[in-house]
């Protein structure tokens, strides 16, 4: 077949969960099939990186991305359309072109616009069959749910108001849709019954990119390895350091935490000072740092999707603490893959007899390391994935 992939990421480097999706998607698609790139970035494309995704897809095209400012007036004209404001505020003409383009040079036979970002883009491809990838709910369907605050929850009403009604709308216009879990499954099935093709494709992992000698686990250390722009990971950090880590610290007082990802002074400032919390910045390669860490904590409270920063470490046998949301969506025992604890006073307990233990951290990274190979792989997945395409494309 030849596809078109649409993508809100430029996927190299896949230095986060959406860029590792769509790098790996891309990868497992060019094997069997051609495809076409055109993508958002946040800053000009590196020549190298550029002829990285060559290596997989004929054509590359990348648009500036701007940033959803919620102050803007394209942001504050979104009030009056039924579109979710982000989607009004982040839309580019540019990127419809290039789309445009692209479907008159060459007639394809797929469409992947990846993450609710692109839908705007797909009445672009006119007479092709369209699949949305990662359609996502769950966010704004949580931040709706938990408010109780009198005007915040009209906001959040509204919010998800908008956008379940944006994706029922999406999902009349499009052939086939995935989610990561069966969570988002459900509360897309919530809102419609069309006869959109739809199946769970989870978040995965490439093992053989993450086999290697990271070095001797350092004692005592914990990381967690998340950007903090995104609001969940910020608030777990924050979580982490004002609630968990001092009751770690009584028993454990050398115990450190490594927060990895770019970080500027307004993040920083809103984040506890602790001198047991060291900030790396932003990682090229996050591998060598998870893989040398004793362990790493995962105290999510928020957010949506399977969390990849959990099977990024268990495929390099770095053991997990999480609390049940941080684990949403990923099949996992606790106390054989993974441990999972939601109050703070747990949690800690299970941090410091992991930190305490050598062989309670080699048998749970290698549990979890097994069973992560297992169901996660994306050599696995991407079977399942690529079934999906062949049976968009041959619905009648």
């Amino acid at each position: 077949m030849k596809i078109l992939f649409l993508s809100r990421w430029f996927p190299f480097p896949p230095d986060n969960g959406s860029k590792l999706r769509v790098y790996n998607l891309i990868k497992i698609i060019a094997k069997t099939h051609n495809i076409d790139l055109i993508s958002f970035a946040s800053e000009p494309i590196l020549e190298e990186r550029e002829r990285r995704m060559h290596s997989f897809c004929q054509k590359v095209v990348t648009v500036l991305f701007k940033d959803y400012n919620p102050d803007s007036l394209q942001s504050r004209l979104g009030y009056f359309s039924p579109k979710p404001r982000y989607i009004v505020d982040t839309y580019r003409k540019e990127f419809e072109k290039a789309v445009q383009s692209a479907c008159q040079k060459k007639k394809y036979d797929l469409a992947i616009a990846s993450q609710v970002d692109m839908t705007p883009y797909i009445k672009a491809v006119k007479g092709v069959k369209v699949m949305i990838d990662e359609i996502e709910l769950m966010v704004h369907h949580e931040a709706y749910s938990k408010q109780s605050n009198g005007w915040q929850k009209l906001r959040r009403n509204l919010t998800w108001w908008k956008h379940s009604n944006y994706i029922k709308g999406v999902l009349k216009r499009v052939n086939g849709i995935s989610v990561v879990s069966m969570r988002e499954m459900e509360l897309v099935e919530g809102l419609d019954r069309s006869q959109c093709l739809r199946k769970v494709i989870p978040n995965g992992i490439d093992m053989d990119y993450y086999q290697g000698d990271w070095g001797k686990p350092e004692p005592d250390t914990m990381i967690y390895a998340g950007a903090l722009s995104y609001s969940a990971n910020l608030d777990a950090v924050n979580y982490f350091i004002s609630e968990i880590l001092p009751l770690v610290k009584e028993q454990r007082p050398r115990a450190r935490l490594l927060v990895t990802g770019k970080i500027d002074d307004s993040i920083r400032a809103s984040i506890p000072a602790n001198p047991n919390v060291e900030f790396t910045g932003y990682l090229e390669d996050v591998r060598p740092r998870v893989g040398s860490a004793w362990l790493s904590v995962i105290p999510l409270r928020v957010g949506g999707g399977t969390r990849l920063k959990i099977l990024e470490s268990l495929a390099m046998g770095t053991p997990v603490i999480s609390t049940s949301k941080g684990a949403e969506g990923l099949n996992l025992k606790s106390g054989r893959d993974i441990i999972i604890r939601d109050n703070p006073e747990e949690f800690a307990d299970e941090v410091v007899k992991l930190l305490g233990s050598r062989e309670l951290r080699s048998r749970l990274g290698l549990s979890g390391q097994q069973t992560v190979g297992s169901l996660y792989n994306w050599k696995i997945i991407g079977d399942k994935f690529l079934a999906l395409l062949d049976e968009i494309a041959c619905e009648k």
